[in-house]
């Protein structure tokens, strides 16, 4: 039976969201290309990942801890034209367990749910995979350092949920 140290090492999956609202002085809709710029003067890259389906692009970054490097996708959502330009974006992260899920699972998973603030936890039973992701919405005041904020708080979620994972899976 494989834990999840042993999956988090394999890889990790995440997509990011972002939703801003409307106001004068901000944007409310960003391109995936627009995001990468913000995001790259605030010394954080990503790399734009095309959709096979015509939709809008990926961006791929990695989260970096003293518990490994996990990579993650930001998902664009709620586009409003042809340009890609979107409102919403989700973080979100999934580790193929290897195995079938049990109710073990679920009780971290709840427990994790129980005690934090940012980020939830889900079990996906068909897919033997847990995971975990967060919602950012975006202000009046979408600024560059909001941003690096919330991918900061996204790395602070996704070792989180790892050390949850991992502690309670040992039985410790």
């Amino acid at each position: 039976m494989k834990t999840l140290a042993r999956a988090a090492s394999a890889g990790f999956f995440v997509v990011f969201a972002i939703t801003t609202s409307s106001a004068a002085q901000t944007q409310n809709s960003y391109t995936p290309a627009e995001i990468q710029t913000l995001m790259a003067a605030g010394k954080v890259a990503f790399e734009l990942v095309p959709d096979d389906r015509g939709g809008p692009a990926y961006l791929r970054g990695a989260v970096k801890s003293e518990l490994g490097e996990y990579s993650y996708f930001i998902r664009f959502m709620d586009c409003v034209d042809q340009t890609h330009s979107c409102k919403t974006l989700v973080f979100f992260a999934n580790w193929d367990l290897g195995r079938e899920i049990t109710n073990n699972d679920y009780r971290i998973v709840n427990g994790y749910n129980d005690t934090k603030v940012y980020g939830r936890a889900y079990v996906r039973k068909g897919a033997n995979e847990v995971g975990v992701d967060n919602v950012v919405e975006l202000g009046n005041d979408v600024s560059t350092e909001f941003l690096l904020r919330s991918v900061e708080r996204w790395s602070d979620v996704v070792t989180t949920f790892v050390a949850h994972f991992r502690k309670a899976s040992s039985g410790e």
